[in-house]
C-alpha cells in the first residue's frame, strides 16, 4: 500500500473481529511510531502493552466509572468486558511529563504524530486501530494496574489494534476550502 493510499483509507476501527494480530505487525507499528517528528528531539512517547491480565483488571475498573453514570444491566457490562477484552493487542500511550509548558505541547504534539505513524502501520498490514482516551485512561486505578508512576508519566490514551470488523463509514468531512487559507 503506498503512503497516500494509506492516508486516505486509514479509518478507526470501532469493532473488532476476534483473532490474533502477529507480534510483527505490531513491532512495526512500535517502530513505525518511534519514527515521528519530534522538534526537540524529547522522544516523550512511552508504550506500555497491556497483557491479558493487566486487561483483565481493567474490567472492573471500566464498569464502575460507568456505573458512576448509569445503572448497568448485564448486557452493558458484557459489552465494556467484551471492549475492554477485544481486541486482541492494546497499547498504552503514555508522554513524558515536563513542568515546561511549551515542551509538554510540543511533547503531545510529537506523542500525536507517534500514534497517527502507529495507525498508519497497522492498517498497511491489513488490521484496523482506535485511540481512544477518556475516564479510564486518566483514572489513577489504570496507572496502577498498568505500572505507570503519574508523577512521572501521562497516559494520553489506549491504542487498540485489532482484526478489523465491519468497515466503519468514510467521515463526512468539510471541504478543504474550508481549512485552507492562502495569504499575499
Amino acid at each position: 500500500m503506498n503512503l497516500h493510499n494509506a492516508l486516505m483509507t486509514r479509518r478507526t476501527f470501532h469493532h473488532y473481529q476476534p483473532g490474533a494480530v502477529p507480534q510483527e505487525v505490531v513491532d512495526r507499528a512500535l517502530e513505525a511510531a518511534h519514527q515521528a517528528p519530534c522538534h526537540k528531539h524529547t522522544w516523550p512517547w512511552r508504550f506500555t502493552m497491556a497483557g491479558p491480565q493487566a486487561r483483565q483488571a481493567l474490567v472492573p475498573l471500566g464498569i464502575a466509572l460507568k456505573e458512576k453514570k448509569k445503572t448497568l444491566n448485564d448486557t452493558a457490562r458484557m459489552a465494556i468486558t467484551a471492549k475492554l477484552s477485544n481486541p486482541d493487542r492494546l497499547v498504552v500511550v503514555s508522554v513524558v511529563r515536563t513542568d515546561n509548558a511549551f515542551q509538554a505541547r510540543e511533547d503531545y504534539a510529537a506523542a500525536s504524530c507517534a500514534i497517527q505513524n502507529m495507525h498508519l502501520s497497522v492498517h498497511a498490514d491489513g488490521y484496523g486501530a482506535k485511540w481512544s482516551s477518556g475516564g479510564i485512561t486518566s483514572h489513577a486505578k489504570t496507572y496502577e494496574i498498568l505500572g505507570i508512576d503519574p508523577q512521572i508519566e501521562e497516559i494520553i490514551g489506549f491504542v487498540w489494534i485489532g482484526v478489523p470488523g465491519n468497515d466503519p463509514p468514510k467521515v463526512a468531512r468539510p471541504g478543504l476550502e474550508t481549512v485552507v487559507r492562502q495569504t499575499d
